[in-house]
């Protein structure tokens, strides 16, 4: 008897070329009458955007934090001269700052680290290497020979970073400007503008220092003067000494000099000892009296 079932269906799933592209074994895979496939074809534009602004904040924090790592790799290596901490390269100092933008306080903690194990001063712009000894636990004493006050207990790994106490204020002057909100979460790009330790007060000084060559510069009156107050000045001085007149003044402070022969307006008479006396020892009497006033031929009145 001829047997009517039908034959075994097999549980396997058709197996999918590999030369079939995705929306062509999407058939296959997903019932075209099936919600997910519903759901595919009517998808709402604005949960795509959303999905598209996510991707793209993921995107942002990944580059972020690859910058960090290679900024990091930078600055271990800085500075690139061996200037001191107290006076550091204009270039590495603007550097620098650039670079430790978008840190927040953990990644400039792991940079102390790095620099720590490359045997240098945690202080990015301080050239000197780290105080030897090495780090293995425990905890230093500081400020036992002077006052109480000065006394503290410090952790190995912390007080062997810095080669001295002032680095160690300079880089955490840097590590409190630093925000805690994540580079791609803030507002404005990476952050404000970063300052060094005691750069405020060097530019105050330098400015001072300016202000103050500017005054002695005008006090000098080497300054241009444009409307001519030092000219007139000079003129008024000269007008009480008697050295020139007021029109005698030309351009350029030269001035118009005019010789003349003096007018004679009598006849020119040579010196006698004859006067207007007829006795001749009243004469001489009076020319004896008045011997003592007279000299080289001129008498005093």
């Amino acid at each position: 008897m001829a047997s009517s079932s039908k034959p075994a269906k097999s549980i396997l799933k058709k197996r999918i070329d590999n030369t079939t592209t995705p929306q062509q074994s999407g058939a296959s895979i997903v019932s075209a009458d099936s919600p997910l496939a519903e759901t595919i074809a009517s998808a709402n534009p604005a949960h795509l955007a959303t999905a598209l602004y996510h991707a793209n904040l993921i995107q942002r924090r990944k580059d972020l934090e690859l910058d960090i790592l290679y900024s990091t790799e930078t600055l271990l290596d800085y500075p690139t001269t061996n200037l001191s901490a107290t006076s550091p390269s204009a270039s590495d100092v603007a550097t620098a700052k650039q670079l430790l933008r978008p840190f927040q306080p953990s990644d400039f903690d792991a940079l102390l680290d790095e620099r720590r194990i490359n045997n240098r001063c945690a202080y990015v712009l301080c050239p000197n290497p780290s105080p030897p000894g090495g780090s293995n636990g425990g905890y230093r004493l500081f400020g036992t020979s002077g006052r109480s006050s000065n006394f503290r207990i410090v952790p190995a790994a912390e007080a062997d970073r810095w080669c001295s106490d002032d680095c160690a204020r300079r880089a955490m002057y840097l590590k409190v400007q630093l925000s805690e909100t994540p580079a791609w979460e803030r507002d404005g790009g990476y952050g404000g503008e970063l300052e060094l330790l005691g750069e405020r007060e060097a530019l105050s000084e330098r400015q001072r220092l300016d202000d103050r060559l500017a005054d002695d510069i005008k006090n000098l009156e080497i300054i241009s003067d444009p409307e001519g107050r030092g000219v007139e000045g000079r003129k008024d001085l000269a007008l009480e000494r008697g050295d020139m007149a007021p029109d005698a003044v030309m351009r350029g402070g030269l001035v118009d000099v005019e010789v003349k022969e003096k007018e004679i307006t009598r006849q020119a008479v040579p010196p006698s000892f004859e006067d207007e006396f007829d006795d001749e020892d009243e004469q001489v009497r009076r020319r004896f009296d008045a011997m003592h006033l007279k000299h080289e031929g001129y008498a005093s009145r």
